[in-house]
C-alpha cells in the first residue's frame, strides 16, 4: 500500500502539475489509514489463532481422553 501512494504522489506531481496534489491528497490519506487498520486486524487475527493452536496442543497433550 506504501508503493502505491508513493506511485500516485509521484504520478499526481510530475505528470498532472502540483495542482493534482491536493486532489489525491486525501486519497492518499484514506488509504493509508485503510492499510494500518487491516495490518492491525490481521495481527489480531494471526494472535489469536496461535494461541488456539497452543491451547489445542496443550490439551491433546495433558487430557488426550477430552479428545471426542
Amino acid at each position: 500500500m506504501l508503493g502505491v501512494v508513493t506511485l500516485m504522489f509521484i504520478a499526481s506531481r510530475y505528470i498532472q502539475g502540483n495542482e493534482a496534489i491536493d486532489v489525491y491528497f486525501i486519497l492518499r490519506i484514506i488509504t493509508v489509514a485503510i492499510s494500518l487498520g487491516l495490518i492491525t486486524a490481521a495481527a489480531k487475527n494471526l494472535s489469536l489463532s496461535g494461541k488456539k493452536i497452543i491451547a489445542n496442543e496443550f490439551l491433546d497433550e495433558n487430557y488426550p481422553e477430552s479428545k471426542a
